[in-house]
């Protein structure tokens, strides 16, 4: 098996657990912290003219495709590796490529716009936001975490673009059972939406034991919480503690 094949398969089947030890409340309050603030940005393109040519399709679309390629060591081995943040036909698309020395090969590639690139003891860390569009119900902010092995794991926080994220100084773990809403009001009327949808209310999912959860901020007796529903998926929802 190819090198990049085991990479591939790392990156479908390595999903790593929101709360695991390799994540702080700090890490997590950190990566969040971004989708509060709307944080912008800006590529840095130092050194794009001495690296392999890239042929890339998305970029290919675009005259000033060169706007919209990050240059970073992302596995930590020296070589500069490129990511690429924009358009692609009528989306925003992220692709992430490491470089072999000769040229480039993708690690990863989904629709969404680069947020952050951070680096940390051991990884580092790509932050991508795929916001709701047309007839898709949530957002998705996307965490690839990226070693010196050049193994990916991949981490997804499912939104409602509705519900408003503000995070606290300090986070919180508790254990909770109940319903989680995409605003700190209880609405449970059945709907369709314009694209028809059957919705019920503001529900997002529903915890029906007790779970652990992080507490990011509150509201009266409402909790916006992060929510790790398992090891591929985590919601961010308001609940009212039950």
């Amino acid at each position: 098996m190819g090198s990049l094949t085991r990479y591939a398969l790392k990156l479908i089947l390595g999903f790593l657990p929101l709360t695991s030890c390799a994540q702080t409340l700090a890490d997590i309050g950190l990566r969040i912290k971004y989708l509060e603030t709307g944080h912008q940005f800006k590529n840095d393109t130092a050194g794009l003219s001495l690296l392999p040519k890239l042929n890339y399709r998305c970029a290919n679309e675009k005259k000033d495709h060169l706007n919209y390629y990050h240059v970073a060591d992302l596995n930590q081995d020296g070589l500069k590796d490129l990511i690429y943040s924009g358009p692609c036909s009528s989306k925003l698309q992220t692709g992430i490529f490491i470089n072999t020395g000769t040229g480039f090969k993708k690690l990863y590639e989904y629709e969404g716009q680069i947020i952050s690139v951070d680096k940390t003891a051991v990884t580092v860390v790509v932050n991508i936001l795929k916001k709701s569009c047309c007839c898709e119900f949530y957002s998705q902010y996307i965490q690839i975490s990226i070693d010196n092995k050049s193994q990916a794991t991949k981490n997804v926080i499912v939104f409602n673009d509705k519900t408003s994220i503000r995070v606290a100084s300090r986070l919180k773990k508790e254990k909770v059972v109940g319903t989680l809403r995409t605003s700190p009001q209880v609405n449970d009327a059945v709907k369709r939406d314009a694209c028809n949808n059957s919705i019920k209310g503001n529900q997002l999912t529903r915890i029906h034991e007790f779970k652990d959860v992080i507490q990011l901020n509150k509201a009266g007796a409402w909790w916006l919480v992060l929510y790790p529903e398992n090891n591929e998926r985590s919601w961010i929802g308001w609940m009212k503690l039950e």
